[in-house]
């Protein structure tokens, strides 16, 4: 527990314990924001934080009826900093016991003032570029740019908000294997969810800028599709019975079971729309109809999916424009999200060579249907069984990372294995450690680090005359492109695992790569 208070303590995003509206505890980060000392707020009354005793007054009813209507707190409001400006924030919150409102709630604390300054320059940029498009066709050549540029910024975005996730996440696993107590564990396993979800969230964002940058690149592997569904609704399942949802899978017999496409896609698809319809239906039914729609029976190209629910519906204006991106109606904005979901799906049938349609009235429920191509799959293929993957265990690493809180966390996990670590925090110390010592199984590099990054410290390993150049290299970053995973394999790493990084993940790879050995 005092690890987890740490990793807490030490994040820059402010968290505080407030019951009977006086701050039990908060962390540096809640501090710095609005710029109060620790002695000042720990155990003083909220109202301290606000001047004047009115907007003290409102924001306690704004917060009070977000509570009543959503159940949790999701405010943005310019929060007064002690030194008298404001400071536009994300004020989110929940009870620390939904069945017991006298243990107080906790809330989290987003500075947004460097988001709404990069929001300002991204946005004059936009406009001054769409106004230069419009003029010349060098204004076509700088919309370009500006897409690669919107790449680049994403790739980097994406590395700085894996990077804390990485660690969350690792931590969450670590803590989970040490706490016993039934209420910690359930405070543990919110974080894990909440962790989770934004990292789909970063997927979704990224997703849609390659499928937008027509860098998208589909699989074409054997898969069993009759498995595919069934893990796609049994994962879903808890969320639907928590709300007293019946959520149903209809296989028609017809249906192949093996076939050539890209699973992976087809789940997210089919991720995607159960995770809109259980966003809105709040009690009844959501069914999955699968069959394929071929004269031919069991050897249909074309797979069609239909998602029935009986949800609220949603409006002809809405309608019109649900697969635009970051759309969502009213009650999509109040549910949350990225309204990018809809968006990726129905890009993501195109790219399988189908289409998707929809269906709906206020009142009356909501039918998306799929259609996708999938080739048929060679019968002469055996089917070899699903192992569980196993730790490597009792070998030696080097660990190469400028985050200590990620060295500590990958750390911890191989130790727990038996493993033997050495750790460096930038290529060029990993480089000194190489040249005293070369007993090493595997090497894990971080990409982004100062002084020297790890796809310079690669090449000068495999350029070495010395036997470090036979250890294999491990990238573990948070550089999360496909085209990141081939640039990296293709200058002479071994192995590739994107942050956040999971246990089955690490393990997985590790294996793969020392079996090459």
């Amino acid at each position: 527990m005092e690890l987890f208070l740490a990793v807490l303590g030490g994040t820059i995003q402010g968290i505080a314990l407030i019951r009977d509206e006086r701050f039990l505890w908060l962390n540096q980060g809640f501090i710095d924001i609005l710029g109060w000392d620790f002695s000042q707020l720990c155990g003083a009354g909220v109202e301290i934080v606000f001047s004047d005793p009115q907007e003290f007054q409102r924001v306690k009813e704004q917060i009070g009826a977000a509570f009543r209507t959503q159940g949790q707190i999701n405010i943005q409001y310019d929060f007064p900093h002690k030194n008298g400006h404001r400071v536009p924030c994300l004020l989110t919150g929940r009870p620390v016991d939904v069945n017991d409102s006298s243990k107080g709630m906790v809330f989290s604390l987003t500075d947004f003032t460097e988001q709404e300054r990069i929001n300002r320059e991204l946005k004059l940029e936009i406009e001054k570029r769409i106004m230069a498009q419009q003029e010349s066709a060098k204004a076509r050549e700088e919309a370009e740019n500006a897409n690669r540029a919107k790449s680049d910024f994403l790739a980097k975005m994406s590395h700085e908000l894996r990077t804390p996730l990485n660690a969350i996440e690792g931590i969450v696993q670590l803590i989970k294997d040490r706490v016993d107590d039934p209420q910690s564990m359930e405070l543990i396993e919110h974080l894990e969810k909440a962790s989770r979800h934004l990292v789909a969230l970063i997927g979704d964002i990224l997703d849609f800028s390659k499928i937008e940058s027509g860098k998208m690149e589909l699989e074409s592997v054997r898969f069993d599709l009759w498995k595919l569904f069934d893990e796609v609704v049994s994962t879903l399942s808890y969320r639907a019975s928590d709300r007293d949802i019946c959520l149903n899978l209809n296989l028609d017999p017809t249906t192949p079971r093996y076939r050539l496409g890209d699973p992976v896609r087809l789940k997210q698809i089919v991720f995607n729309l159960l995770g809109n319809s259980l966003k809105f239906v709040d009690r009844g039914n959501i069914t999955v109809d699968v069959k394929p729609i071929d004269d031919k029976k069991g050897a249909g190209d074309i797979l069609e999916i239909v998602v029935t629910d009986t949800g609220p519906g949603i409006s002809e204006d809405a309608l019109k424009k649900i697969f635009g991106k970051f759309e969502q109606g009213t009650e999509g904005v109040r549910k949350g999200g990225t309204g990018l979901g809809l968006a990726i799906t129905n890009e993501l049938t195109k790219l399988m060579g189908g289409n998707i349609r929809v269906s709906s009235s206020m009142g009356h429920g909501t039918v998306f249907t799929v259609q996708v191509k999938l080739d048929q799959a060679p019968s002469d293929i055996d089917q070899q069984p699903e192992l569980d993957i196993e730790p490597v265990r009792n070998r030696r690493a080097l660990i190469a990372d400028d985050v200590p809180v990620n060295r500590m966390v990958l750390r911890l996990l191989l130790k727990k294995n038996g493993w033997e670590v050495v750790e460096a925090q930038n290529g060029l110390e990993a480089l000194q450690i190489l040249q005293r010592d070369v007993k090493f199984d595997v090497i894990f590099m971080d990409i982004s680090m100062p002084v020297m990054d790890g796809e310079t410290a690669n090449k000068k390993i495999k350029e070495s005359d010395s036997p470090i150049k036979d250890i294999p290299v491990l990238a573990l970053t948070a550089h999360a492109f496909s085209s990141d995973r081939d640039r990296l394999l293709k200058g002479g790493m071994q192995g590739y695992v994107s942050k956040p990084v999971r246990p089955v993940d690490l393990w997985g790879e590790l294996n793969r790569v020392l079996k090459m050995k």
